[in-house]
This record gives structure tokens, C-alpha cells and sequence, in this order.
């Protein structure tokens, strides 16, 4: 089948859907719209664009760029067999309007909720497909619930038994979870526990953990998969109106780790154990020496295989 993968993928999760899919043989139109940019070819050009701007209210570098957008989108010779769009509320719709145009079926796949970042309007006629990761959209609306994937390994990664780090965080501006954070780190330091790695993508706030990290340049996969593997517990903390499970979840999976999480809904899931997963309240934590001092608990081989980004495009794609 010949595939379009369209989104914006800041961390590179959807580029692993379109490698999978072209490992199982499929053609594949992986869009980025990140890395999307457009570049003054001179002086000039820059100058004309800051006229138009500013006295024609005629954006020309935004409108240049949005039309290279469009001629990935739509540059395949023949129509796609799928079109499958991560977050098209994220983008003018008319975007999906000619995601239908150049394609057989549309799937749109919302890994937000409804309330952070709506669907286009007349979504229901644009998308043969519907799925969302939030299970409260789920209940509310018509759609198809799916978990975000482990992209990481088919089967379990050998534990690390000496990690370097007790705990690992990395999460992008929201002053309301730095907070969270923060007050976690407070705990690890009241359990006399500084070696703890957690990082912020945003200005240095003197007003949290001074051992918090802020950083401004985005870090890959890879940095992020490294840090993972050398941690013996990740963070998780749910964002303001969300219920869905994040991928911080799967990749605790894939390198058999545990996990500290604000998410209340883990606890709903077939892989949901005490013994790995910490549900805490946001503003009373506590850390209990007994999920410290346990090991990990190996999930069973069958509901490991459940949640791989293997089984998860076999399902999305019905291939």
C-alpha cells in the first residue's frame, strides 16, 4: 500500500510508524511539517517579506512555507491508500480538506484531548477513521481508543542493573507540572537521593529545585532513549485537561523500568502494577522506601507484545 504519514513531529514518534510500515514493505510518505522550513534565498526577499508583513499584513515567508507543505502532502503521483494524520488540529484545515482530495482513506489519530487541541470542523465527515488516545474524549465521542506505543524493542531490554541515576524527567514549558517536578525532586532529597536527572525546556526559574535542568535546544531520541536506560525510574506527569496514557509509559515497558506518574488512569490498564507504577497526588507526594527498594516487576510476554509499535500499526492500519 502506498501510506502518508502527516504530522508534526517535534521527538520523531511518527517517523517509527513510517519506518514499521516500510519494514512490512509498504511505500511510504513520512511529512514532517517540523522540519518544514523555509529560507530567504537573499537579502531582498527578507526585506520584502518584512514590508508585506508589517504594512500589507501579507505574511509571504508563512504562506511559501505552508505551500511547500502542501506539495509533500500532495505530490504523489497517485492518491495514497491511507493518509493517516496525527493532531490535524494542529493545522489549517485546509489541510485535511485536501488530505481527503489526494487520498482513499483518511484516519486521523488525535494524541491530545478534544479540549487542548479540537479536530477541524465537520471532522466526522473528513475522516473515515477516527482514533484518540484520551479516554475521557473516548467515552464522550464516537471514536476509536488507542495507547500510544513502545517504539523501542519487540521484547523486553535486559535490566540495567546499576543505574546511574535513581530518576529521570524531561518535559517541555508548563509552569504548572515544574512545579510537580520540583516537589518531587524535594522528596528525593528528603529520602537523601541527588542523583536524580531532571530536565525543563524552558528559562531557569529560581523558584523550583536548583538541581532541575533548564534547556532551550530540543534533545533527540536518542539523547532521551540514553538517559532512559541509564535511570531506574522515569516521570510522568499529566498534562492540564488529558487523560491518555504518554509514551513516557511504553518506553518504561520497553526498558523495564519503573514509573512515578500524576496519570490516575494507569491504574485501568492490563500492565498497571503497584510494584512498577507509583500513582502519586500531585500536592502531597510521597515516595515509599518499599517502591524504591523492590525491583521491577517483568510484565507478562502477552501484554508486553500488546502495546509494540508492531502490534499497535497492525491494528491502526489493519495490515
Amino acid at each position: 500500500m502506498k501510506i502518508t504519514i502527516f504530522s508534526f513531529d517535534l521527538w520523531g514518534f511518527n517517523q517509527k510508524i513510517a519506518q514499521e510500515l516500510e519494514n512490512l514493505g509498504h511505500e511510504v510518505n513520512y511529512v514532517n511539517t517540523c522540519l518544514i522550513k523555509y529560507e530567504y534565498p537573499n537579502f531582498g526577499v527578507r526585506i520584502l517579506n518584512f514590508f508585506t508583513k508589517n504594512i500589507l499584513k501579507i505574511n509571504l515567508k508563512k504562506r511559501i512555507q505552508q505551500q511547500k507543505i502542501i506539495n509533500r502532502l500532495t505530490n504523489a503521483k497517485n492518491k495514497s491508500d491511507i493518509t493517516f494524520m496525527v493532531n490535524p488540529g494542529y493545522f489549517p484545515d485546509n489541510y485535511s480538506l485536501l488530505a481527503r482530495k489526494y487520498t482513499d482513506k483518511l484516519i486521523a489519530y488525535n494524541y491530545d484531548s478534544l479540549t487542548r487541541v479540537p479536530l477541524p470542523k465537520d471532522y466526522n465527515d473528513l475522516f473515515d477513521e477516527i482514533y484518540c488516545f484520551d479516554d475521557e474524549d473516548v467515552a464522550k465521542y464516537p471514536f476509536k481508543h488507542t495507547t500510544n506505543f513502545n517504539y523501542i524493542s519487540n521484547i523486553p531490554i535486559k535490566l540495567n542493573s546499576s543505574p546511574k541515576y535513581i530518576s529521570f524527567a524531561i518535559q517541555s514549558i508548563d509552569k504548572e507540572r515544574m512545579y510537580v517536578l520540583s516537589r518531587i525532586a524535594d522528596a528525593f532529597d528528603s529520602l537523601n537521593y541527588s542523583n536524580y536527572l531532571f530536565f525543563i525546556k524552558d528559562k531557569p526559574n529560581s523558584k523550583v529545585n536548583k538541581n532541575i535542568i533548564f534547556f532551550n535546544e530540543n534533545k533527540n531520541l536518542t539523547e532521551v532513549e540514553q538517559f532512559t536506560k541509564d535511570s531506574f525510574i522515569l516521570i510522568d506527569l499529566i498534562r492540564e485537561n488529558q487523560s491518555g496514557l504518554s509514551f513516557r509509559f511504553f518506553e518504561a515497558m520497553a526498558y523495564q523500568k519503573k514509573i512515578i506518574t500524576t496519570n490516575k488512569n494507569v491504574i485501568n490498564y492490563d500492565f498497571y502494577d503497584p510494584q512498577n507504577i507509583l500513582v502519586i497526588n500531585e500536592d502531597s507526594i510521597e515516595i515509599p522506601a518499599d517502591f524504591l527498594n523492590t525491583p521491577y516487576s517483568p510484565l507478562d510476554e502477552k501484554v508486553f507484545k500488546k502495546y509494540t509499535i508492531q502490534s499497535w500499526v497492525k491494528n491502526i492500519f489493519n495490515i
